[in-house]
């Protein structure tokens, strides 16, 4: 093979492994986040090790204990941010109530350069909108399966990456 297949190979491999990541990306996330997390594990998990624990008993309590810390750092921020969120819509009304202050002048100028000819068309356009009603249920079917994939590809993230990151600190 001569060094310009080679080069040729090397870069369709790569191509090729960059289409899988992406269309795969998905499904990939819990592993990746997995090793991520088995690399920066490691040098503790070397210092048990060294300081005499078995691979298998310093696996099971570094990966243990640190997806512990990281659900003892989500069931104190949750309840913070709800506090936020809470705030946020108990404000929106405010909100939207300085937005329609600040937008009344150019209703108002608008109402004043518009002729009634034109809202005739606008009335046209808007009826031509209705035939979209139909793509517009579609979009709203195709955003509730996507959202349950997220919440699938959460609980895949929840369970997988430990295991994961388990097995690959245990086998490293």
């Amino acid at each position: 093979m001569t060094r310009v297949q080679k080069y040729i190979v090397f870069w369709l491999v790569i191509f090729t492994a960059l289409l899988l990541f992406f269309g795969l990306k998905e499904i990939l996330l819990p592993f990746v986040a997995g090793i991520v997390v088995a690399y920066f594990l490691d040098p503790l998990l070397d210092y048990l090790e060294n300081a005499g624990l078995s691979r298998m008993v310093a696996a099971t309590l570094v990966t243990s204990i640190f997806f512990l810390c990281i659900i003892i750092l989500l069931i104190l921020l949750i309840p913070i941010l709800q506090r936020q969120l809470l705030g946020l819509f108990g404000k929106l009304p405010q909100i939207l109530d300085s937005v329609y202050v600040l937008l009344e002048p150019l209703q108002r100028w608008l109402q004043e350069a518009i002729s009634s000819e034109h809202f005739k068309d606008l009335n046209k356009i808007q009826n031509s909108f209705s035939a979209d009603d139909i793509s517009w249920l579609i979009n709203i079917g195709k955003k509730v399966f996507e959202g349950g994939m997220a919440i699938f590809n959460f609980f895949s993230l929840i369970i997988i990456t430990p295991l994961v990151s388990f097995y690959i600190l245990r086998d490293w």
